[in-house]
């Protein structure tokens, strides 16, 4: 069933209240410290940092304190998950975090939670990120009771547009980002509680 949780498994120095959640086929796991090389090699492919990255090489000591910032959010139920898929094979990474960037400039989108994905570019098209951004924004709305997500894509990443709009994100404005135009997806979770 997706979405079912079935673990607690906790971060490297950090309490963790995310649990592992089952997705058709595979799981979405809390990032752990061993995952820094994996998660390495998936933002410096070169078509993931395209637009995740802003087309930079993402150093070790960035990704270091992605990973000190993941273990302070997820004392708050937030942070980063492995997308395991089949089972045990890392092949994506998918995230709820406080906005941060040049997203949050925008002064109606201060404090709110952000969904990021990366997925390895094999799997584009495969609805995997849907499965698992989707099983996020019901853990989201069910366990965390948030009220609504806002997400930041560049303009020209189409793929990210359409995936947003699939999950029911509506268009909310722009923002200038660091190498493109933002646009500014939100997604109203409040009446949407099972």
């Amino acid at each position: 069933m997706t979405g079912e949780i079935t673990t607690n498994d906790r971060p490297a120095g950090g309490t963790n209240t995310r649990p592992t959640i089952a997705i058709p086929g595979g799981a979405l796991r809390p990032v752990r410290g061993a995952d820094q090389a994996a998660i390495a090699d998936l933002l410096r492919d070169p078509d993931v940092r395209r637009f995740m990255c802003d087309d930079r090489i993402v150093p070790d000591k960035m990704i270091s304190a992605m990973l000190r910032n993941d273990a302070l959010d997820a004392q708050r139920g937030l942070g980063f998950w492995m997308i395991e898929f089949p089972a045990g094979q890392g092949v994506g990474l998918a995230g709820m975090r406080p906005l941060r960037g040049a997203g949050g400039n925008a002064p109606y989108v201060t404090g709110v939670i952000e969904p990021v994905i990366a997925l390895c570019p094999r799997l584009w098209g495969s609805g995997l990120a849907a499965t698992a951004l989707g099983a996020l924004i019901g853990h989201m709305r069910d366990y965390l009771k948030l009220d609504r997500l806002v997400a930041v894509a560049d303009r020209p990443n189409v793929r990210s547009h359409a995936l947003l709009r699939r999950l029911g994100f509506a268009s909310a404005g722009t923002t200038s980002g660091l190498a493109h135009e933002l646009l500014i997806h939100v997604l109203d979770l409040e009446g949407t509680r099972e």
